[in-house]
């Protein structure tokens, strides 16, 4: 599913101080997407990292792991997908991105924020 240049992991399995992190281009996305909007995912994912989250499997220390990832690694750009209209996915998500945002500004990191809501129809 991975592109030439696209890595895959689950966002609370990765350490947030890997070199792969430093300066570059995260995707931060539902794990339902891959399998919910797969045309979507793949070309988001070009080019990227992509961290995988999802909410009902997740820890709540889950927000203060992204923080530390743009703490430590100092990400060019992080985009947020969440599944539209999922009850759970899209406002953990938003959250995930509004606790991640602050500490950007508190940290004065100049980071690319998207938040997309993606479509379960093909």
């Amino acid at each position: 599913m991975s592109d030439q240049n696209t890595y895959i992991y689950r966002l609370w399995s990765i350490w947030v101080k890997t070199p792969m992190l430093k300066d570059s281009d995260i995707l931060v996305a539902s794990a339902c997407l891959p399998l919910v909007n797969p045309g979507l995912f793949k070309e988001l994912s070009r080019n990227r990292i992509v961290l995988l989250a999802c909410p009902e499997g997740e820890p709540p220390a889950i927000y203060g792991k992204l923080a530390s990832i743009i703490r430590s690694s100092r990400p060019r750009s992080i985009t947020v997908v969440t599944i539209d209209g999922s009850p759970i996915a899209s406002p953990y998500m938003q959250v995930l991105m509004r606790q991640s945002t602050y500490l950007v500004r508190k940290y004065r990191r100049s980071t690319t924020w998207w938040l997309i809501q993606a479509s379960s129809r093909r």
